[in-house]
């Protein structure tokens, strides 16, 4: 029986013909942080210390931008070609205009290598992944329930309230759906990261808000909007942890509170999962809310330390 092309070279590259290769977990994030120190990193941080607890190596792949499937698609051919046993892929695969190739390419290789997938951070499509059933868990965040922990923080109420999403970012969308659920739906502006720094001209047309609520924190960590707004004595309240926003909470009035999504317990499950074969999925970690008062804590710690 003729053996197919691809496990060919799964046993040949991946190995090199040599039996002692290192035991490893393929890892495929999005765009690395140029400090080092972006929500990526903090999940690929986390995921090398628990491979390494393990006695695997975490072999890590970033993209050049969030929409960078190409990126994904080549880590996965370079996979084929690593001198190492792999023993299960870590993914946050990105679509392309509702194209599937990144998922399609993981799967292909996870099912001739008989290896686990575990999706991380973004649930894929369970209508139209190709991955629907063939991944081993999910491990992430359920945005809806975090969107209604943090309406239950913000004490203005929805006429005092500007929320900001991300145009393309579904987990924001999602925040904020249920952000409403428990508030009245507010004003909504949905932006580029580039469109971002506009949000002062922006706020001009709405001369009753008080109060920004970042649904992708992404949007929220330029340095000069933030002493503007702090200027024109606004709340503002996001999502996960940048530097920006994380010395603007600690040093000034502006950033009222950060819900973090819990990027090293993140990458901890991830793994945790690859090699359980009984783990029950979805496995969400809630998020932590952050404030001036708490962060001293054993939550936040981690955070802290990994910005020093």
């Amino acid at each position: 029986m003729a053996i197919p092309m691809l496990a060919l070279l799964l046993a040949g590259c991946s190995n090199n013909g040599e039996d002692n290769a290192e035991d490893a977990v393929m890892v495929i994030l999005k765009k690395k942080d140029p400090k080092g120190v972006g929500y990526w990193d903090q999940v690929a941080s986390a995921i090398d210390k628990e491979c390494a607890i393990k006695g695997v190596k975490a072999v890590i792949r970033y993209t050049g931008s969030d929409a960078d499937y190409q990126s994904q698609i080549n880590a996965i051919d370079e996979m084929k070609k690593l001198n190492y046993r792999f023993k299960g892929i870590v993914a946050v695969p990105i679509y392309s205009k509702g194209q599937h190739e990144v998922e399609e390419s993981i799967l292909e290789v996870a099912e001739e290598s008989n290896i686990p997938i575990v999706i991380i951070d973004t649930p894929v499509s369970e209508d139209e992944s190709p991955l629907k059933g063939k991944y081993r868990a999910y491990v992430g965040t359920d945005n809806e329930a975090a969107g209604r922990l943090l309406a239950q923080k913000v004490n203005a109420t929805s006429d005092n309230i500007l929320s900001a999403c991300s145009k393309a970012s579904n987990a924001g969308h999602l925040r904020y759906k249920g952000f409403c659920s428990v508030k009245e739906e507010t004003a909504l502006w949905e932006a580029t990261e580039d469109e971002a720094i506009n949000i002062v001209q922006k706020l001009k047309d709405f001369p009753n808000v008080t109060d920004i609520v970042y649904f992708n924190g992404s949007l929220s960590g330029n340095e000069e909007v933030l002493n503007s707004l702090e200027k024109d004595n606004k709340s503002v309240y996001t999502f996960d942890v940048f530097e920006p926003t994380l010395q603007k909470l600690i040093n000034g009035n502006v950033i009222k509170g950060i819900l973090a999504q819990q990027t090293f317990e993140m990458g901890k499950e991830a793994v945790d999962a690859l090699f359980n074969s009984h783990v029950e999925s979805p496995i969400y970690i809630n998020p932590i809310y952050i404030t001036k008062d708490n962060l001293e804590s054993d939550d936040v710690k981690p955070f802290l330390d990994f910005f020093k």
